[in-house]
C-alpha cells in the first residue's frame, strides 16, 4: 500500500463556510487527487442561505438532511423521505469533491484520505457530523470514459461502489428523491 503525505489544506472563509481545499500527494509527491469541503455551523441563522451559496448539489445534499437548530428541528420543503431522515446538527462538514485519479485507484489512497479527513475535522476544526453525496467525479484522465458525457449505467455502476466503501469507514447511507446520501457522526467515532 503506498502511503500519503500529511494532508494540507488550505482554508477560505466567508460570513457562511469554511472552504477547505487540498491537492493529494502520495510520499513520492505525485499527485493522487483533489478534496473540496465546506464548512457550515448551526450557529450560522440561516443554514439554507449558507448553503446556497455553494453549488445546487450542496444545497441537495444540506436540504437531505433534517437540521435542527438550539434543539429545535429545521422544517425543510423536501419530500418524500424513503425513510426518517438522518437527523444532524452543530458543527457540518460538507464533501464537495473528492477525486483519486484514476492510475491511483484501487490502492488505498481514498480510504487513507478519508480516515485523515475524519482526524482533521474532528480534532481540528470540531466537526460533528460529515455529509456527502456519493458521486463519481470525471476528469479528462479519466480513461475508462470514451464518451465525452458517461453513460446512467456507467454512473449507477460507481454509485454503487462509492455507497459500500464510504459504509466501511462508517457512514451511514439514506436515500432520498431516488438520489443517496451519506453521513457520519463524528461526536462518538471510533476509527476502527
Amino acid at each position: 500500500m503506498n502511503n500519503l503525505s500529511p494532508l494540507e489544506l488550505n482554508t477560505i472563509h466567508s460570513d457562511y463556510y469554511i472552504k477547505l481545499q487540498s491537492h493529494l500527494h502520495n510520499t513520492n509527491n505525485e499527485r493522487v487527487g483533489e478534496l473540496g469541503i465546506s464548512i457550515l455551523d448551526e450557529n450560522i441563522k440561516d443554514i439554507q442561505a449558507a448553503a446556497d451559496k455553494l453549488e445546487p448539489v450542496s444545497t441537495k445534499t444540506i436540504n437531505s438532511f433534517q437540521l435542527t437548530y438550539d434543539g429545535y428541528i429545521y422544517e425543510q420543503n423536501i419530500k418524500p423521505f424513503d425513510r426518517t431522515p438522518f437527523i444532524i446538527w452543530g458543527r457540518i462538514a460538507l464533501v464537495d469533491r473528492f477525486y483519486i485519479y484514476p492510475p491511483f485507484r484501487k490502492k488505498g489512497y481514498g480510504r487513507q484520505t478519508i480516515k485523515l479527513l475524519i482526524t482533521a475535522l474532528k480534532e481540528i476544526y470540531h466537526v460533528d457530523f460529515i455529509i456527502l453525496k456519493p458521486y463519481p467525479l470525471f476528469g479528462s484522465e479519466d480513461e475508462s470514459i470514451t464518451e465525452r458525457v458517461p453513460t446512467k449505467k456507467y454512473i449507477a455502476e460507481r454509485i454503487n461502489s462509492l455507497v459500500p466503501f464510504y459504509e466501511s469507514i462508517g457512514f451511514k447511507t439514506q436515500k432520498v428523491n431516488k438520489q443517496f446520501y451519506q453521513c457520519l457522526c463524528l461526536l462518538d467515532y471510533i476509527d476502527l
